[in-house]
């Protein structure tokens, strides 16, 4: 922060997690601000290719054929996992969720200025007191007597076109960075593809492996099918369901490329009946999309009693003695 130029004098603002402001911006609630309201339309409205953008409780922007208001808003989800995270800034026609609350009609602040403000203060406010990293709703009196420090108009927009240009600088630069990671993904399954089909040896002799995908492989390697070396779905016949101990249980969210995430503990005679069993050492994937297309999938460590239960959804795979895992 060192690069802002201080103000001459500043002032307490009597808000906690606010601080001091300059000593001549005025402190005022939401409700004094603008006005706030919901919409009326629901997500199954939404039409793929609609005349105008229709906002839902995402950062995803849907299209729609009707419309609900033609003013300069922001809009903010009202429940969901959205709540405090989600914000856009339009100013035109559009329509929007039932649950999403639209900011409009702004009094003494500019509707960009409101954007910037919400979007990187109020969700600590709204997680406070609250032993969860989310928030089920958006409770509307908080929400409107959430405190603004307002310079003026003036300045409000000296700060908006500020953080315009400063955003953009940085949003270019996550972009290079995300085509990096990119590209560096392709390399790391390159890298590993071709280890595991051709060896580490350069100079070994090859022969067709007779599977076009695959093509030449290492003269000494030998070609089968995957059922001859590993059983897909293990039974659960070496459990018992009246076994109390507790194991890793798994939803399909927490089955991530590489990792697991195994913060979930149940009792085995509760999940034995309709979730997929696993045991340290087995391969887990995802069978469905887009988990299945970001190529979810590991060797599961570490489980609870060596034991795991999981979704449905995802394929086990157990290796015999002819393959490691």
């Amino acid at each position: 922060m060192a690069k802002y130029q201080k103000y001459a004098e500043y002032k307490d603002s009597g808000v906690e997690w606010l601080g001091e402001i300059p000593s001549y911006w005025n402190l005022k609630k939401l409700k004094y601000l603008c006005k706030v309201t919901t919409g009326s339309r629901d997500t199954v409205n939404a039409v793929e290719d609609g005349e105008y953008p229709f906002f839902v409780r995402s950062q995803t922007i849907e299209r729609i054929n009707s419309v609900g208001a033609d003013c300069e808003a922001v809009l903010t989800a009202g429940d969901g996992v959205g709540v405090g995270k989600v914000y856009h800034y339009y100013n035109g026609k559009f329509d929007f969720h039932q649950r999403v609350y639209m900011l409009y009609e702004f009094s003494s602040v500019t509707g960009r200025f409101v954007y910037y403000y919400l979007s990187s203060n109020f969700y600590k406010v709204a997680l406070e007191g609250n032993a969860k990293s989310t928030v089920d709703s958006l409770r509307l009196p908080q929400f409107l007597n959430f405190e603004f420090s307002v310079p003026t108009v003036a300045e409000q927009n000296y700060i908006v076109d500020f953080l315009d240009h400063e955003t953009a600088k940085i949003d270019s630069l996550i972009e290079k960075q995300q085509q990096l990671i990119e590209l560096l993904k392709e390399k790391r399954q390159a890298v590993i593809s071709h280890a595991v089909t051709k060896g580490l040896n350069p100079n070994v002799p090859m022969k067709d492996s007779g599977v076009e995908w695959l093509g030449e492989v290492p003269e000494h390697w030998h070609t089968t099918r995957i059922k001859y070396i590993a059983e897909l779905t293990p039974k659960k016949s070496e459990l018992s369901s009246s076994d109390n101990r507790f194991c890793t249980f798994v939803p399909m969210e927490k089955l991530k490329l590489g990792s697991l995430i195994k913060d979930e503990e149940k009792p085995i005679s509760e999940v034995i009946g309709g979730y997929t069993y696993f045991k340290n050492g087995d391969l887990l994937l995802a069978k469905v999309t887009p988990c299945f297309e970001n190529k979810n999938m590991v060797v599961a460590s570490d489980l609870k009693n060596g034991i795991g239960f999981g979704s449905s959804e995802i394929y086990v795979l157990r290796t015999n003695h002819k393959v490691n895992t």
